[in-house]
């Protein structure tokens, strides 16, 4: 036996053993870990009688081969613990689906939580994905599996999405801020930025990280980030005499994870003086 290979079936070339192939002079050809670059090759076996003079042909037959889908590590998934407890009930798994598919067309994606599953397509995740961090400051980061599949040809990748939980800060209420008023209208120019290392003092985690501050007059912009106080060195409290409460947003600036807290301000009346004449 010897078998032999052509790209046009014109022109043909005995095959010999090499890493791809085995037993090329044995009545039955091993194929392993075909690359793209021989796809449509032919294969046919030239069969020798030994003793009886001839020389036959086998059929030929047709290698097919399939490229897989192309495999990148896409950026991890990263999502601010929402309520301290370090679960997160809301990876949108499916937000990075483009990112892995990498303008491929034709190809399915799926994730998975063991490689196993990946490989053979089973226990995709559906929906919304939940972690559980662990450790509120160091969170336990978790990879999953991911399968992209030709829907065409059944071909199929694996690579791997990490997921990360980053912890908000945990800051406390500050004490109230105690200034005085110079003419007894209980309105009064405030340094805001004074009270930023009382604030992140009052922060458990938030030493060796950038830490954004800014001050809102509600609840609600502290929480969008919206409407800060354009200049807190320089604040009045024009709406709120004599005492007020403002919404302190940390931020932090590399996860964009923040926290709110409450500062309370109080303005002092100085004492009157009554002085009598004599």
């Amino acid at each position: 036996y010897q078998w032999e290979f052509s790209f046009d079936g014109i022109e043909w070339q005995n095959v010999e053993e090499t890493v791809i192939f085995s037993g090329s002079t044995s009545s039955s050809l091993e194929i392993n870990n075909l690359p793209t670059s021989i796809d449509n090759i032919k294969l046919r076996a030239l069969v020798d009688r030994v003793g009886f003079g001839c020389t036959i042909y086998s059929d030929e037959s047709t290698i097919l081969v399939n490229p897989l889908p192309i495999i990148t590590i896409p950026s991890a998934l990263e999502e601010c613990d929402d309520d301290f407890d370090g679960i997160v009930s809301y990876f949108d798994l499916e937000s990075k689906t483009e990112e892995i598919r990498n303008n491929q067309s034709g190809i399915s994606v799926t994730y998975h939580e063991t490689q196993e599953q990946a490989e053979n397509g089973l226990s995709p995740i559906i929906g919304l994905y939940t972690i559980n961090s662990g450790d509120l400051n160091n969170p336990d980061n978790q990879t999953l599996f991911v399968r992209l599949e030709n829907d065409e040809t059944g071909c199929a990748s694996t690579t791997t999405l990490d997921l990360i939980v980053n912890p908000l800060p945990l800051v406390s209420t500050p004490p109230i801020y105690e200034i005085c008023d110079a003419n007894y209208d209980g309105v009064t120019t405030i340094d805001l930025t004074l009270l930023d290392t009382t604030i992140l003092d009052g922060c458990s985690n938030c030493e060796d990280e950038e830490i954004n501050i800014t001050y809102h007059q509600t609840q609600l912009e502290a929480d969008n980030g919206e409407n800060a106080i354009a200049n807190p060195d320089i604040y009045q409290n024009l709406t709120s005499p004599f005492t007020q409460e403002l919404f302190v947003r940390l931020e932090n600036e590399e996860t964009l994870c923040y926290s709110t807290t409450v500062q309370g301000i109080v303005i002092n009346i100085p004492a009157t003086i009554n002085v009598s004449d004599y």
